[in-house]
């Protein structure tokens, strides 16, 4: 069970809206004295006896009255701060001793002045103690009660008037003092079951309390595990999907390799070795992210960039040849100035691989895929991907890049546009489709130069010019008058030629 808190148990009034109960009983107190004034105005005799001292006292009885419902009024309209107020209160925590003090002594002079034993008086002093019961536990209200009954006793034996006996003065002394006891034991007795069940009601909402906290914890406790397993084959599936494509390509060139070892002429068995090389070091790549993924843990963590200088056209060869995709069906539409870009070659690699692958699995046999790089408005450089397949509907095209998305007959798992959104969003980029003019689909992805800027360490212009000043690093290389194109029809075999 929740302990009752220390302060409420050992405070006077056993509730923290404190203010609002004395403002309530100052308000009653104004009536009383209203009522007290009028007694004393039309009473009969029993006023008659000291009828002067008796105005006097009801007349400080209203003043005060009505100061103590003012000031304690604007004490709780101001709150918390006055001086010798508790935190979360407005009210001292000595009001109510002071105002009972301050109401059995007026209440007990009122009931001299007007007939002691005899005044209609009397009971107030009843009602005094009870509200005392009320507003304290029974050990304290037994304590007012004490000084109630023995003011109103030393009232009935010493106030001369009215004339009474000694036997009279003490039998009216008795009986008042047991009717004060007995109001005092039953209103205390009843103030404490309350008390009590409004503790008990305090505990069972303490408890409920704790009992909510513990089951929203042990919810997000769950949600998170479940995301943890939900990451966990999200990677599996991840890993999965990129590792089919090079492994079943390596496989099928191995086989190639092994079945046509004898009629194979060397350029053959050296061309399907580089390519199984191309496929290994893809692998090795993937293996890298793999090993980075576990340790940042999630796909979508943000990663260092490796900055290098990239020849985009053998870049997009490459990933090509990755993704399995015949060397013919490749059509590169690449801007005067961006054949050469300084980016993350393994992140650009993964993304044109991850593209083709996708459009290659949508695209009918033998139609051309268009790789096109290009400047955008701004500084923005747009990588897209060309197809003439089926599209994809526009009301799905919003749902492209999301995990497990696949569309049309030759759907996959999903991931692989997926894990492009990954790659271009840790280069700073953005990534969208649109339907082709004439049917199809391009795919595009947009970056900024802080992670993939023209030119490179060639510092190329826009119009692929080198700026005024620079060094011709075709000349240095005696390849003047070769466009890129001229440069990827050089036969390599004249290396052995020039090599000293």
């Amino acid at each position: 069970m929740v302990a009752w808190p220390a302060r409420l148990r050992n405070s006077p009034l056993p509730d923290e809206n404190r203010a609002s109960a004395e403002v309530f009983i100052a308000r009653l107190r104004v009536v009383v004295s209203v009522y007290c004034l009028v007694l004393t105005a039309v009473g009969g005799d029993d006023f008659g006896h000291y009828r002067r001292g008796g105005f006097a006292v009801a007349a400080a009885f209203s003043l005060y009255a009505w100061g103590t419902a003012a000031v304690l009024s604007w004490a709780a309209r101001k709150g918390p701060g006055l001086r010798g107020v508790p935190e979360g209160n407005s009210i001292p925590a000595w009001t109510p001793w002071a105002t009972t003090a301050l109401d059995t002594g007026l209440i007990l002079a009122f009931a001299a002045a007007t007939g002691a034993s005899h005044s209609p008086i009397v009971p107030l002093v009843l009602l005094d103690v009870m509200a005392a019961a009320i507003r304290f536990d029974l050990r304290r209200a037994m304590v007012v009660t004490g000084v109630a009954v023995a003011g109103l006793v030393a009232v009935v034996a010493l106030v001369p008037e009215p004339a009474l006996s000694g036997a009279q003065r003490a039998r009216s002394a008795a009986w008042w003092s047991a009717h004060l006891l007995v109001g005092a034991v039953m209103v205390g007795m009843l103030s404490d079951l309350v008390d009590q069940a409004r503790r008990r009601r305090a505990e069972a909402e303490a408890e409920a309390a704790a009992l909510e906290r513990r089951s929203t914890e042990d919810r997000r406790l769950r949600e998170r595990l479940e995301t943890i397993d939900q990451a966990r084959k999200d990677f599996l599936h991840a890993i999965a999907h990129d590792f089919r494509t090079p492994i079943a390509s390596m496989e099928a060139l191995a086989r190639a390799l092994t079945r046509d070892a004898v009629a194979a002429s060397p350029d053959e068995r050296d061309a399907i070795l580089e390519l199984m090389q191309s496929h290994a070091r893809h692998l090795g790549s993937m293996l890298a992210e793999v090993r980075e993924v576990a340790v940042t843990e999630s796909l979508s963590i943000e990663r260092q960039l490796d900055l290098v200088d990239v020849y985009v056209p053998e870049l997009i060869w490459t990933a090509g040849a990755a993704a399995a995709i015949p060397h013919e069906r490749l059509v590169l539409d690449i801007e005067p100035g961006l054949n050469v870009l300084r980016t993350d070659s393994h992140k650009l690699k993964r993304i044109v691989a991850n593209l083709l692958e996708n459009s290659f699995r949508h695209s009918p046999p033998d139609s051309p895929l268009e790789v096109r790089i290009k400047r955008t408005a701004g500084t923005m450089v747009e990588l897209a991907v060309l197809d003439r397949g089926s599209g994809i509907p526009p009301e799905l095209a919003t749902r492209a890049f999301e995990k497990f998305a696949g569309f049309g007959p030759n759907r996959s798992w999903g991931l692989g546009m997926w894990i492009v959104s990954q790659f271009v969003w840790t280069l700073g980029g953005s990534v969208g489709v649109e339907p082709r003019t004439g049917g199809g689909l391009v795919v595009w992805a947009r970056f900024p130069e802080s992670s993939m800027l023209p030119g490179g360490v060639f510092g190329l212009t826009d119009d692929g010019e080198e700026p005024d000043g620079d060094p011709d690093p075709d000349s240095d290389l005696g390849l003047d008058g070769l466009d890129d194109d001229d440069l990827v029809d050089v036969d390599l075999g004249q290396e052995d030629a020039v090599r000293p």
